[in-house]
């Protein structure tokens, strides 16, 4: 007879995925408070995020997760979507207000990481959920300027094509084509 940790390590995918949300919704009709955090800071909605699973993402975000609840790296779950690469739960947690610009430990947003990681994928899942590309962050740089100062080729052509102001300044009153002759970018200029 095989063990139950067998049994689990057996289990495809998307068992692992069903298995998840059914203890997570045990959890919640048990009365878990579902932004709940452990030792660790993190909610189930992280554990979801992390694990991939779109069904417990779902049950947890219509039960009131907070998308914006961060862990003790001050990560929040839009952080794990993006290293997980995960456009799908990405785009959910972005519908339900997922705050782009939170700094984690170590000051980097989910934003950051998109544009550090060259998620391409990510950059057109933001743009499809109407995110706006002609804005600044709080030190006054355009997200053009992010995509040119990391040489993002790909997200830059995309980010132009759909109308992206070349013009647009810092707070310095550099556009992005002096962001890429400073930087040698010979391509982009």
């Amino acid at each position: 007879m095989a063990s139950k940790v067998e049994s689990k390590l057996k289990m495809v995918p998307e068992e692992i995925q069903v298995s998840l949300m059914r203890e997570m919704e045990i959890l919640l009709n048990q009365g878990r408070d579902v932004n709940a955090q452990d030792e660790r800071g993190w909610t189930l909605l992280d554990r979801a995020v992390w694990k991939g699973s779109e069904s417990a993402v779902d049950l947890l975000l219509e039960r009131g997760a907070d998308v914006n609840v961060c862990n003790h790296k001050r990560r929040t779950p839009l952080h794990l979507a993006v290293y997980r690469k995960n456009e799908i739960i990405l785009g959910k947690l972005f519908d339900k207000g997922a705050d782009l610009h939170f700094k984690n430990f170590n000051g980097k947003t989910p934003f950051d990481l998109i544009i550090r990681r060259k998620h391409l994928k990510l950059v057109k899942k933001l743009l499809d959920k109407g995110f706006d590309f002609e804005c600044k962050d709080a030190d006054g740089i355009p997200f053009l300027h992010y995509l040119v100062s990391r040489h993002f080729l790909s997200a830059v052509d995309l980010v132009l094509r759909r109308g992206a102001n070349v013009n647009s300044t810092d707070w310095e009153g550099r556009t992005c084509l002096h962001i890429a002759i400073n930087r040698r970018y010979i391509d982009i200029a």
